[in-house]
């Protein structure tokens, strides 16, 4: 699981507090002293009725996609952290979200589709994935704050035609990117083991920002985080968002924001419930 979502060289962008809510679980996983117990996926999940509106399952939801009657509008659940590829005990990734949010669109019964979030955040890559297929909607997205949309989970929704919090007590904003890196040399030594690095001659500049950033020159690494935070991140949030921000560049501190204050600063469109949001949905041509 480290390996498959970039746990320790990954970019990420994630509501700094839940980071250091991870970090003991990822440290006893590094120790060898847990391990993950994989959840059995249930093969044939219905949806859940809300109404005219369906809570989609988190695995296997393409069967419930297509059965959903005319006129329906499919509420597709993002909870906890976000990673590109389905976790072992943990929501789906969002390469299978974006499946699920395509099966939606060549769907003629779905009149809409509304993205339920509880989620700080997480890999940088995974908002990219359902960004890139957000924009290729031919029906209205809507995103439904549930109670936390941070960094990677209000970034890889901030193209979505609308975005609603469900109270004013909602978190999001912490509009950022973060990168980390472990230095285990220390713990090698102390068990016994060196280990040496033997580069090709002609790769000069491999590793070379993590080696200077292990002796303590942060700068190459600094312009990578800055490239992706500058050229995704608050690029992303200020082009679909334009209309609403009117220029306003105080998110991009990433500062994390309750709900009043991110729909003043116009980075979500309302405080409302998920019936009423349903209900606005059902409306939309």
């Amino acid at each position: 699981m480290l390996h498959l979502h970039n746990i320790l060289n990954g970019i990420w962008l994630m509501e700094p507090s839940a980071v250091t809510n991870y970090l003991p679980l990822i440290a006893s996983w590094l120790k060898g002293t847990q391990t993950l117990q994989a959840v059995a996926r249930e093969h044939d999940a219905c949806a859940t009725m809300q109404g005219s509106a369906y809570r989609i399952p988190q695995y296997n939801g393409q069967r419930a996609i297509a059965n959903l009657p005319e006129n329906s509008i499919a509420i597709i659940p993002v909870e906890g952290v976000m990673t590109q590829h389905d976790q072992a005990c943990g929501d789906s990734g969002m390469k299978t979200k974006a499946a699920m949010l395509q099966q939606c669109y060549a769907n003629p019964n779905i009149k809409g589709v509304m993205f339920e979030i509880s989620s700080p955040g997480g890999e940088a890559y995974s908002a990219i994935t359902i960004q890139n297929v957000i924009a290729e909607r031919n029906k209205p997205v809507f995103a439904f704050f549930a109670d936390t949309a941070c960094s990677a989970a209000y970034i890889g929704f901030s193209g979505c035609d609308l975005i609603f919090a469900a109270n004013e007590f909602v978190v999001t904003g912490s509009i950022g990117t973060i990168k980390t890196i472990a230095d285990y040399s220390k713990q090698l030594e102390k068990e016994g083991v060196i280990l040496t690095e033997i580069y090709a001659s002609q790769s000069t500049e491999k590793n070379a920002e993590v080696k200077a950033a292990l002796n303590g020159d942060f700068s190459l690494l600094q312009a990578q985080v800055d490239y992706f935070n500058d050229n995704f991140v608050l690029k992303s949030v200020a082009t679909f968002r334009e209309k609403t921000l009117k220029g306003n560049t105080e998110w991009k501190t990433g500062k994390t924001l309750y709900a009043p204050e991110a729909l003043k600063l116009g980075l979500i469109d309302d405080i409302e419930s998920l019936e009423n949001m349903v209900s606005i949905l059902l409306q939309q041509q």
